[in-house]
C-alpha cells in the first residue's frame, strides 16, 4: 500500500540555493518545473494492491491513535504486513533512497515518519535537510495537519545529504508526545527530493500487535525497504 501526501496549500520555495549543502546566506531559489513532474502531489489517498481508495481532503476520520485531521497521500507501492508488540516494541526500518532526477542530485533532503492508518502523523524517525525542510512537502504537510509543524522529537536529524544512502532507524511504538499507541494498522512514510519541487513519497503499512515478524519490499526511489519487529 502506498500513497503521496498532498499539501493543503500550494508549495512555495523558501528562497535557498541548493549547490551549497548548508549555506550561510539565502538567495533566490531557482524553479525546477521540469523535474519530478510524474510525482506531483495529489489531493487523494490511494491504497495499494488489494486495498481501497478513499479521499481524505477537508475532513476527519478515526485512525489507530485517534481523530485524524486533514492529510492526503498517493504514490505507487506495495504493502507490508508487520506485527508489533502491544505495549513495548521495537520496529526497525531500513531504506535506501534513489535520486528522483532533480537538478541538485545527488544532494537530497527527505524524511521518514510513522502515521496511523488514515495518514495522521505520529512521529518522525529520520529527517534530513534542516533549512530545506520546506521542500519536503509531504512531511511538512503531515506534521502541520497533526498540529505539530516540523516536529522532530526523538528523530535522527541531519543537514542536506551530499549523496543518497541507506537509512536505518527505529520506532519505539510511541507518538511524538511519548505515549504508547494502541494496537492497530500503521504506516511508515518515506519522502525524498533533490529539487525545489515536491519529490516522491511512499508508504508501507504494518500491523502493531502481539507477534514478532519482518518483511521486505522496494518501490520507485526507495529500495531495500525492510521492516523488522522485535517484541
Amino acid at each position: 500500500m502506498s500513497a503521496t501526501l498532498a499539501c493543503s496549500s500550494q508549495y512555495e520555495p523558501e528562497g535557498q540555493f541548493w549547490p551549497d549543502l548548508e549555506p550561510t546566506g539565502f538567495g533566490v531559489s531557482e524553479s525546477d518545473a521540469g523535474s519530478n513532474a510524474s510525482t506531483e502531489l495529489v489531493p487523494e489517498l490511494t491504497a495499494g494492491a488489494g486495498g481501497s481508495r478513499n479521499s481524505t481532503t477537508g475532513g476527519s476520520a478515526s485512525g489507530a491513535s485517534g481523530t485524524r485531521g486533514e492529510t492526503t497521500a498517493a504514490n505507487a507501492g506495495s504493502s507490508i504486513a508487520v506485527v508489533a508488540a502491544s505495549q513495548t516494541c521495537s520496529l526497525s526500518v531500513s531504506v535506501t533512497t534513489v535520486a528522483p532526477g532533480g537538478k541538485y542530485r545527488p544532494r537530497n533532503v527527505g524524511a521518514i515518519w510513522i502515521a496511523d492508518s488514515g495518514g495522521l502523523f505520529l512521529k518522525s524517525l529520520d529527517v534530513w535537510g534542516n533549512r530545506r525542510l520546506s521542500h519536503v512537502t509531504a512531511w511538512t504537510a503531515a506534521t502541520k495537519a497533526a498540529g505539530v509543524p516540523n516536529n522532530k522529537v526523538d528523530a535522527v536529524s541531519s543537514a542536506t545529504l551530499s549523496a543518497h544512502r541507506e537509512h536505518d532507524v527505529t520506532w519505539n511504538c510511541t507518538d511524538y508526545a511519548g505515549k504508547v499507541v494502541p494496537d492497530g494498522t500503521y504506516r511508515v512514510y518515506f519522502e525524498v527530493t533533490d529539487s525545489n519541487n515536491s519529490g516522491p513519497n511512499h508508504f508501507e503499512t504494518f500491523v502493531k500487535g502481539p507477534n514478532p515478524t519482518s518483511a521486505q519490499s522496494s518501490a520507485t526511489n526507495f529500495t531495500g525497504i525492510a521492516l523488522t519487529f522485535k517484541p
